[in-house]
Parts: C-alpha cells; sequence; structure tokens
C-alpha cells in the first residue's frame, strides 16, 4: 500500500499575475503545496490562501538566494514525514491537466530508496498556442530523507540529484515565463546583470548566450503545436489574455532598475547588446547609462546582437570563445 505524500513546494515573491492559474493545476494531483513567500507587496498572499492544499510560509530573507529558500522549503516538507514525493515547482509552472498520479505511485513503488525525477520544460510561446522543450531538469525526487540538499545561490537544481534518475516522457512541465514579453526581457536582464556584478568568475558572453538562449531555442523549426500533444489546451482564453497583458512597469522592471542604480558608479556593465535586444521600459525611462565607451565594447555588442539567434552553432561558440580570450577585462570589472 501507497502511503507517500505527493508534496509541491513553491517559492514566490509578486507572483499574482501567475500563480492562480499554477495553483488550479497543482491542487488536482498535490496532497500539499508549500508556498514560502518572501515579501511580496501584490496579491499573491490572498490568492494563496483561496486553496485548502496550500501551506503558506515566509521567507524571511531580504536579498535574493535560491539556496536560502530551496533549504527552507525542503526543511518545511519534511516535517511531514520521510519517503515522500516532492516537486519543486516556480509560480509560473505547472504539470498539465494528464498528469497521471497512479503512474508516479508506482514510480514511487519501484524507487523507494531514492530517485530524481526529471522532465522537459513545455515552454509556451507568446501566442500560447505553440511550444518548445527543454532537455531534461530535475523537478522532483522520492525522498529517501538522508540525502543531503547542497544549493548555490542562483541557478543550481532544486531538488537533491541522486544517483538513481527517472526521466518522465509521457508529460512536461508547462512553463509561462516566455508569455508575457516585457515582464521576460526585464527579468532576463535583471538575472544578466545580477550574475555580472556578484559572481566574479561569471564570463559575460557565456552569459549573453544563457539569457538569450531562446532566441535560437524557441525557432520555428522547434515550435510545436499545443493540441497536437494535449488535445484540450493547456490555458483558457481568459487566462491568456490576463497572462500575456504587458506591463511596463511589473516587478522585475522594479528590481531591474535599482540593480542599475546600486551599480551603475562601479562602470561593471561590458555589454548593450541585450538592453538594445530587449530594449526594456524600465531603462529606456530613467536613461541610465552603464556600459563602455571603449572601441572594443561596441564591437562585441554589434557582434553579440547579430548573432543572437545562433548562439548555439559550433562556430559561434567558438568565436565566443577566442573572443572572451582577447577580451577578458569585460568579464565583470575591477
Amino acid at each position: 500500500m501507497v502511503c507517500m505524500k505527493i508534496i509541491c513546494l513553491m517559492p514566490v515573491k509578486n507572483e499574482a499575475w501567475v500563480i492562480e492559474a499554477s495553483l488550479k493545476r497543482i491542487t488536482k494531483w498535490a496532497d500539499i503545496i508549500i508556498v514560502a513567500d518572501q515579501h511580496s507587496e501584490d496579491n499573491t498572499r490572498n490568492i494563496c490562501l483561496k486553496f485548502d492544499k496550500v501551506k503558506l510560509i515566509q521567507n524571511n530573507a531580504i536579498e535574493f538566494n535560491e539556496k536560502e529558500r530551496q533549504m527552507l522549503l525542503l526543511s518545511e516538507a519534511r516535517k511531514y514525514g520521510l519517503n515522500n514525493l516532492i516537486f519543486a515547482l516556480d509560480a509560473d509552472e505547472f504539470i498539465p491537466d494528464d498528469f497521471d498520479v497512479s503512474k508516479m505511485k508506482l514510480i514511487y513503488e519501484k524507487n523507494r530508496e531514492g530517485a530524481t525525477l526529471y522532465f522537459k520544460w513545455a515552454n509556451l510561446c507568446s501566442t500560447g498556442s505553440k511550444y518548445w522543450e527543454s532537455e531534461f531538469l530535475p523537478f522532483g525526487f522520492i525522498d529517501d530523507g538522508n540525502t543531503e540538499h547542497n544549493p548555490k545561490l542562483i541557478h543550481s537544481p532544486r531538488v537533491p540529484v541522486l544517483t538513481n534518475k527517472v526521466y518522465i516522457i509521457e508529460t512536461n512541465i508547462i512553463h509561462l515565463q516566455y508569455l508575457n514579453q516585457n515582464r521576460l526581457n526585464h527579468k532576463q536582464l535583471w538575472y544578466y546583470f545580477y550574475e555580472l556584478t556578484h559572481l566574479k568568475e561569471k564570463n559575460s558572453i557565456k552569459l549573453f548566450r544563457k539569457y538569450t538562449h531562446m532566441y535560437f531555442r524557441s525557432s520555428i523549426k522547434n515550435q510545436k503545436n499545443i493540441k497536437d500533444k494535449w488535445n484540450t489546451g493547456i490555458l483558457t482564453s481568459s487566462e491568456k489574455q490576463t497572462l500575456t497583458k504587458q506591463d511596463s512597469n511589473d516587478y522585475w522592471s522594479g528590481r531591474l532598475v535599482k540593480l542599475l542604480e546600486d551599480q551603475k558608479s562601479k562602470k561593471t556593465f561590458p555589454v548593450n547588446a541585450l538592453v538594445n535586444l530587449f530594449k526594456p521600459n524600465a531603462i529606456a525611462k530613467r536613461k541610465i547609462v552603464f556600459f563602455s565607451d571603449a572601441k572594443l565594447s561596441k564591437v562585441i555588442d554589434f557582434y553579440l546582437y547579430k548573432t543572437v539567434a545562433f548562439g548555439d552553432y559550433k562556430i559561434i561558440k567558438l568565436f565566443d570563445i577566442v573572443l572572451y580570450f582577447f577580451a577578458r577585462n569585460f568579464n565583470r570589472g575591477n
């Protein structure tokens, strides 16, 4: 007899634009949804309280720190006992309605000693009718109660990575981030500049490719029709309208402006190509100047801007390495 619980972990901060659409789907298969709110100033908390399965806890951290929030959520989940099936999703992610809980229970029975579950993202394009897939990523695990989790400050696996790996091919993790272009642009720019200014070892050219990956991975040749896999679709028409509504003063816009204003005097920003590409209102309205006027900087900007759609080509990857070798001062500044 299967006694395990299915627990979903979710960190949030100002996610009112999307979280209701996600929670509606997650409540259909999760026994418990633990939401760690980090001082939301919008309607996020009130939306969470509408769902009986949500346990809302407070993330008291002031600064961005993925490690702290992951450990907080995992610690809370383990209060419900060990050997449970735990998922870690963001507020703009969910598993669609074809999620087969009985299949997960069978996987659990075969992997009681512990396993990490890998899914592919189905990244919804801005129209909401097509998607493109990612590689397999760890979104869940069967908790053996012993495995430690050692996350990093930013962009590390959300769950412990065990030697036993299970790849789920029947469904995807739906990712709504790419539906809202303004919000996405502000968010990608924030992450880019955050990594550049807080992590000294980061290569600015590699970071550019990382945060513009959608321009080559979501090309027409990689897009698939949603209804070819999910006959009923993914979102309702009203949800699509809400999620694609553009707001030039969204949450990530404010964070981006603050980060740039805190750092502009340090002249740590090497490339302007991302700004040319994304054209965020958050920057344009305030006319923040943060890139070098050096000729080499302008050359690199031009090169990155013109090759954004070809970032996965081997020749471009090779040229990126050569270019960075001759322009190391663009890594972060002093």
